[in-house]
């Protein structure tokens, strides 16, 4: 069983194989994998060896560090959490009520 870093780099291969477009055995093709290889990595049956991961990477069209790299959103929460934790009551719903109004423009920008 993968250890929950390899789970979140299992869902990583997941998360890119669909932004792809591409189901598993489409990208098995492309990364010379066996067949069910990225089933069973998909779904932590299997860890993913160096030499699989460098196969994935190039086949998903992104370098090996960003099919490692933890992913943004899991840091920055994290951040997040941290400093509303040291705020008053007032304090968290004003920053939520900015964060909110940032995302929403944020949001916007990114769609144009």
């Amino acid at each position: 069983m993968a250890t929950t870093r390899e789970a979140a780099l299992n869902e990583r291969v997941k998360h890119w194989r669909k932004a792809r477009g591409l189901k598993q055995a489409e990208l098995e093709g492309k990364a010379g994998l066996p067949r069910g290889a990225v089933y069973r990595i998909e779904n932590d049956q299997k860890d993913v060896t160096a030499t699989e991961l460098q196969a994935l990477a190039q086949a998903l069209d992104i370098d090996t560090i960003t099919l490692l790299a933890e992913p943004q959103t899991d840091r920055l929460q994290g951040a997040l959490l941290g400093l509303l934790v040291d705020c008053s009551a007032p304090q968290r719903y004003a920053m939520a009520t900015f964060l909110e109004t940032l995302a929403h423009e944020l949001k916007a920008t990114c769609q144009n």
